[in-house]
């Protein structure tokens, strides 16, 4: 394994102000801090997003472009005090980081949270939709799983 280089740990303390080094006593204390600066401040994602992206020790910790992005949008469309205006933009900014079972996991938690507003539920999905290339051409599914999520979404929504 091993630790991230200087720079990337300068880069990320750079891009969340919050970011405490100190706290970070091993790989697994760093991907937490990540992470919870991402949740502190989901605007700061993008941000970290670029600095991790092809660190291999960070992605061997979980520490991933989707990840990031999976919470920044997870954050942002569940809290309570979510503000409506400019979800659109953030969802269509994060959803090309998503890997496919993030956006399942995304779906489902927005879908299936009674305290997320209805219109929201439908506006996540719609953006989700519409910028998630649902006819990837790959070994792993991911096609068939998205169109299947979003079906699925799309009913319980209805519901």
């Amino acid at each position: 394994s091993g630790t991230p280089s200087t720079s990337v740990l300068a880069s990320m303390r750079r891009a969340c102000e919050a970011f405490d080094l100190l706290s970070a006593r091993d790989l697994a204390a760093l991907a937490e801090e990540i992470f919870r600066c991402v949740e502190a401040d989901p605007r700061t994602a993008s941000q970290l997003m670029e600095i991790v992206a092809g660190v291999g020790v960070l992605a061997e910790a979980g520490v991933t472009p989707s990840a990031m992005a999976m919470r920044a949008l997870h954050g942002m469309a569940t809290a309570p005090s979510a503000v409506e205006d400019g979800l659109a933009e953030e969802v269509s900014m994060f959803a090309p980081w998503l890997s496919a079972p993030d956006i399942v996991r995304l779906l489902t938690d927005v879908v299936n949270n009674s305290d997320v507003p209805l219109e929201r539920q439908f506006e996540v999905l719609a953006q989700l939709r519409t910028t998630t290339a649902t006819d990837r051409e790959d070994s792993d599914g991911d096609a068939a799983l998205l169109r299947n999520a979003f079906q699925q979404a799309e009913a319980l929504t209805v519901l």
